[in-house]
Order: C-alpha cells, then structure tokens, then sequence
C-alpha cells in the first residue's frame, strides 16, 4: 500500500453512474481498483478517470463530458444517503439483499457466510430483523 495517492473518488464515481447506465459498470470497477491497487495510478485527476473509462470501452469523451459538468452527481448522493441509512462509516463494506452487512476487510470465509444467509433467507422469505 505504499506510494498510495489519496484524493476525492466523487468523481470516479459519477463515473462509475455512467458506466451503469451503459451496461459496463463492472468493467470500470474493475479497471479503477487495479489502476489504484495494483498499477498505483491515480484515480482522481479527470484526465487519468477519463483513460480508464476508455479501458472500460466507454466512449473517453463522453467521460470528460460528465466529468467536466455536474452529470450523475445526484446518483451519487443518493448512494452516499442510502449507504448512511444502513450505518456505512467506512470502506470496505459490504451490504447483501440490503438486510446484511460486513464492515472491514474481512476473510472470504465471513463474506461466504453471509452470502450464504442471505441466500438461504431469501429462499425461505425469512425476515433478518
């Protein structure tokens, strides 16, 4: 984790809105974790966001056209508001079927075993609460 830029992700993720509405959401995601984790590029400058979403084989000056307005960023704050309202403080986190969540970096046995509970309650309409 050393030589890890920081910065704002607001944009990335507007980004990743856009990728959503064409198809290709999952394609971004990944290209911005291995550009920051593996590659240790930056993800917060528009030049370097709009390069990876051309990797992501969306159109690189649509992105710049998000990127320099203010396009999908009630998207995100919709996000950011749902994701306070289950309790989020903190990254990583994950949420199953909106009724479990795991906060941290957690071993892929714990991970495993909520999506099992979750799969498993949704099977049977079992009510989490």
């Amino acid at each position: 984790m050393d030589g890890l830029r920081s910065g704002s992700t607001r944009d990335a993720h507007r980004l990743l809105q856009l990728a959503k509405a064409r198809g290709r959401q999952d394609e971004l995601a990944e290209c911005l974790h291995r550009a920051y984790f593996t590659e240790q590029r930056s993800v917060f400058d528009h030049a370097a966001l709009a390069d990876l979403a051309a990797d992501a084989a969306l159109d690189r000056d649509e992105a710049l056209g998000v990127l320099a307005g203010g396009e999908y960023a009630r998207d995100v704050d919709a996000d950011e508001a749902m994701a306070r309202s289950l309790g989020v403080t903190g990254v990583p986190f994950f949420v199953f079927d909106r009724r479990y969540a795991v906060s941290g970096a957690q071993p892929p046995e714990v991970l495993a075993q909520a999506l099992e509970r979750t799969w498993a309650d949704a099977a049977t309409g079992a009510d989490p609460l």
